[in-house]
């Protein structure tokens, strides 16, 4: 079975290094005389989109997450496997979607409405990517490798996701170079810094890292999530 989130991924990645190609092609263009009007205006906004290709990559990785967490509840959608049989985790993930909690309501109210919900539905059915007013089980932030391993990974009962942190061909940390595009794109959505700014620092190389970095954890990340559908980890242990 081929998943969702595994051909949303191989498609980003295309258009990125195809992005990334297009950027290397116009920096290396940047040392010829007399410029075309094309290249007078990536001149000029050639900071703000190297910038543009961090937050690209984030938005890239946490697509691709939430797809894969979709993707296991879509399998026991299709395999039409009751609420009874899957593993406490995943249990815990479906009530708080479509129970979530309410101040106004007491325990046993909240207790009776779990009740009716799973009697009145005899398929697992759930939205993971839905707006969530309340209740949100994944505790949506900025995605980094320990907030997807605590709080999205472990949450689905994938509690040992192993990869080579330190990438001897990349030189250079897996873990950390994952938490900068995250730590990045929250100060440019949040203006503490600018496109201009942050864009200027970075060059081709520095963006080739970061973008190969991503795709090796991209890779062993949809490797555990295709193992763990493969093996049914979301059923429990009969």
């Amino acid at each position: 079975m081929e998943l969702l989130s595994k051909e949303h991924w191989v498609k980003q990645s295309v258009f990125l290094k195809d992005f990334l190609r297009g950027l290397s092609l116009r920096d290396s263009s940047q040392e010829l005389v007399g410029l075309k009007s094309s290249d007078r205006f990536y001149s000029k906004y050639r900071s703000t989109l190297h910038a543009q290709f961090i937050l690209m990559l984030y938005t890239t990785l946490e697509s691709v997450v939430i797809q894969s967490v979709q993707d296991v509840f879509d399998v026991i959608k299709d395999q039409r496997i009751c609420f009874e049989r899957l593993n406490k985790e995943i249990q815990k993930i479906y009530i708080k979607i479509k129970c979530p909690i309410d101040d106004n309501k007491s325990r046993e109210e909240v207790f009776l409405s779990i009740l009716g919900m799973l009697k009145k539905e005899k398929i697992v059915d759930v939205q993971c990517q839905k707006p969530f007013k309340r209740g949100n089980p994944f505790k949506r932030g900025s995605l980094h490798v320990k907030h997807i391993n605590d709080h999205i990974l472990e949450k689905i009962g994938i509690n040992r996701f192993v990869f080579e942190i330190y990438h001897k061909n990349l030189r250079c940390n897996i873990v950390e170079k994952i938490s900068e595009i995250s730590e990045t794109c929250n100060k440019l959505a949040h203006g503490a810094e600018s496109f201009q700014e942050y864009g200027s620092r970075l060059g081709i190389q520095d963006l080739r890292q970061y973008f190969c970095a991503l795709c090796y954890y991209m890779h062993a990340y949809l490797r555990c999530i295709a193992k763990y559908i493969q093996q049914k980890g979301y059923l429990k242990n009969e």
